[in-house]
């Protein structure tokens, strides 16, 4: 009987759930990756399927309704955690947890700035341009679009293009994906 209640309202409350939400005025943004969505679905008809739950439906209310609020409030519950993990997500250096870097850290991160800022020499403007808007400043495509006249296409193709040659560069000067140094 449950799995009929999911199969029903599933779909339904999926498509809510990319949506979003607004609670006293606060836009929740809905959830943009498959994961999340499958994670917050799952929850939400645990929440509801729940022994607590079911006795505080009263049956006069549409289940449909009922079951949009749950989804609403676990969707805010996941909101909540990812900001929270963003903002408390800060690198730690290994050998001094929540301490200064180390001396070797502070070199390799001088050095990262160093090759960082070499890379944006042999660009053109437009490029220097669309990196910071895009990577720096995190502007959406379409602003990035607007801010240097070329297509939406246009725009992705060269972030690809830059992301990809600044990965050779890296690569080059011995920078892991990590952020880290090879050993020589």
């Amino acid at each position: 009987m449950l799995a009929a209640v999911y199969e029903h309202y599933g779909s339904e409350l999926a498509r809510s759930l990319v949506q979003g939400t607004t609670v006293d005025g606060v836009r929740i943004a809905g959830l943009r990756s498959a994961l999340e969505l499958d994670d917050v679905l799952q929850e939400t008809f645990v929440r509801a399927f729940s022994a607590e739950a079911r006795k505080s439906y009263d049956g006069v209310r549409p289940f449909g309704a009922w079951l949009s609020v749950i989804a609403r409030n676990v969707l805010i519950d996941h909101s909540r955690r990812a900001q929270r993990q963003h903002v408390s997500a800060e690198p730690i250096e290994e050998g001094a947890p929540g301490g200064p870097p180390t001396p070797e850290a502070a070199a390799m991160d001088r050095e990262l700035v160093q090759v960082y800022a070499s890379f944006l020499e042999t660009l053109d403007e437009q490029d220097r341009l669309l990196l910071r808007l895009r990577f720096e400043a995190d502007a959406p495509r379409r602003v990035v679009s607007e801010q240097t006249g070329l297509s939406a296409m246009q725009v992705r193709l060269r972030e690809s293009r830059l992301h990809k040659a600044l990965r050779v560069l890296l690569r080059r000067f011995s920078f892991e994906a990590s952020g880290t140094r090879r050993a020589p």
